[in-house]
């Protein structure tokens, strides 16, 4: 389980603005899949033991669905992977992350070039295509590499990676989730890999509360 004291820490610090006590009685907070699994458990008891008569509603999408949904005002906060559409949006960054090829422990003496035929899975296209260090990170391999089974599921593609079926492409953070389950695997020789290294930033508008931003 991750640790609560972080989160606890966080909401001590913003409890408090000029002496007057941060109230708060209903949240909603946008976010992707697998981070939701990362963070949620620990934030939702970090804040039912401060506010114990919030009501929390949490949003799981994806990305671009998210983005649009805190620009039409459907939600005030998000927590998205860095794109290319966060113009004008309040930008908090809260973490980074990479993207890597992963398989089995069992398979971890392979290389990649050892997989060419049957391919890799990998996230599906969304509306807006993918991310401009999604592009890159798989524009590296070329055309002999490609992803042969496509999910709009990280999770789903863990579990094919686990089953050892397929290499799979997987942000490190969901990846190591489990420790010793997968191993990243990379080009033979390779020297200037692509790491498809992103931001994990948190998004809010102007026309939304501060306070909660902040404490968020």
């Amino acid at each position: 389980l991750i640790s609560v004291e972080p989160a606890l820490l966080a909401i001590e610090s913003v409890l408090s603005v000029n002496d007057e006590k941060l109230k708060i009685d209903y949240l909603d907070l946008g976010t992707y899949e697998s981070l939701a699994i990362d963070v949620l458990p620990a934030f939702m008891h970090a804040m039912k033991l401060e506010f114990p008569k919030i009501k929390l509603n949490f949003l799981v999408s994806r990305t671009s669905q998210l983005v649009k949904k805190v620009r039409s005002g459907e939600l005030c906060v998000a927590l998205v992977t860095e794109t290319e559409e966060l113009e004008n949006f309040n930008q908090h960054v809260v973490g980074e992350d990479k993207l890597g090829i992963f398989v089995t422990t069992n398979q971890a003496k392979s290389t990649i070039e050892d997989f060419k035929q049957q391919g890799f899975g990998s996230l599906s296209t969304g509306p807006n295509g993918h991310p401009l260090y999604f592009k890159k990170f798989l524009k590296q391999f070329g055309d002999e590499f490609k992803p042969t089974v496509l999910s709009d599921s990280f999770e789903a593609l863990r579990a094919i990676a686990c089953s050892g079926q397929l290499p799979v492409l997987l942000p490190h953070r969901v990846a190591h989730r489990i420790p010793n389950q997968l191993v990243e695997i990379k080009p033979s020789g390779a020297k200037n890999y692509n790491s498809g290294s992103h931001k994990i930033i948190l998004i809010s508008l102007d026309r939304c509360d501060v306070k909660e931003a902040k404490l968020l």
